[in-house]
């Protein structure tokens, strides 16, 4: 069919007007007239594109896009060939690459040991014996001491252990009952050497008024455990000493006090009660050697 054949009958498309054949424009409302169709052979057709359809840039952007991604990915994926890590461990070169700098250990490169001076231990100093003769005690302390009472003429008597070495055998130590291990310490001014000890073992003395013997009146001591204690109280020697029932002074050669800070008397026996049932040491003798 020939196009304007086709035109023909044809009606404008913005009013309806009927078109003539040759019209190229509507005679109404001047409206252009599109040519009909092409129907001849499809290799022939062709799609009409109106003047304002450009094509679409977004091809292209979502190209671009993808192609920055990927650089990004391959940075990403070579920087830790290109900096260095600190928690891995360094490559140490091998130390006979640098054995100028290694100082071979011999004895002579071993700084000597410098030993501190300290001073000699401190020695204690000699002990100051007691000169050899009697020993006067300094302190006297007893284990039990009988109450004081008076003699027959109401003097006040005591009988404390310092009487024992006071040098009058009238006066006297005592403790009720038989006294067994009842103990009175001598504690020495001076550490001695002790060679000797003795005692008076009962009450030596006549009432001056009535005449009464307290001697015989009181128990006595019949034996008696004597004993060297050093400074630290721990003991060093002991002897024990049995006695007669007579009112002299009764002396006991000891060995091996050495260095006694105390000599220790305690009483290992005593007679029968007489008329009082007190047991008395008058007086007692040290001797340093």
């Amino acid at each position: 069919m020939d196009t304007i054949d086709a035109i023909a009958g044809a009606k404008c498309a913005l009013c309806g007007t009927d078109l003539e054949a040759r019209d190229k424009t509507c005679p109404s409302c001047g409206a252009g007239v599109l040519p009909p169709p092409h129907t001849g052979d499809a290799r022939y057709a062709a799609p009409l594109v109106a003047d304002d359809d450009v094509p679409s840039r977004w091809p292209v952007i979502l190209s671009l896009l993808g192609i920055l991604a990927a650089l990004i990915v391959i940075v990403l994926a070579v920087k830790p060939f290109f900096t260095s890590n600190d928690d891995e461990i360094a490559i140490v070169p091998d130390p006979t690459t640098v054995g100028s700098t290694l100082v071979p250990f011999t004895e002579s490169t071993v700084p000597p040991v410098v030993v501190p001076e300290t001073a000699p231990p401190e020695t204690a100093p000699p002990v100051q014996l007691a000169p050899p003769g009697l020993v006067v005690p300094a302190l006297v302390e007893a284990s039990c001491t009988a109450r004081g009472s008076t003699d027959s003429q109401g003097n006040p008597v005591s009988f404390k252990p310092e009487n024992t070495i006071d040098g009058d055998p009238g006066s006297a130590w005592r403790c009720e009952g038989d006294a067994v291990g009842q103990v009175i310490n001598y504690a020495l001014a001076q550490v001695a050497n002790v060679t000797q000890v003795g005692m008076v073992p009962g009450y030596d003395k006549v009432d001056d008024f009535n005449g009464d013997d307290r001697f015989v009146e009181n128990r006595r001591v019949t034996s008696a455990i004597w004993r060297c204690l050093d400074v630290n109280g721990v003991e060093v020697a002991n002897a024990t000493q049995a006695m007669a029932d007579s009112r002299e002074m009764q002396y006991l050669a000891v060995t091996d006090f050495n260095a006694c800070q105390i000599v220790r008397m305690e009483v290992a026996g005593a007679t029968a009660a007489g008329r009082r049932d007190y047991t008395a040491i008058s007086e007692i003798s040290l001797t340093a050697g």
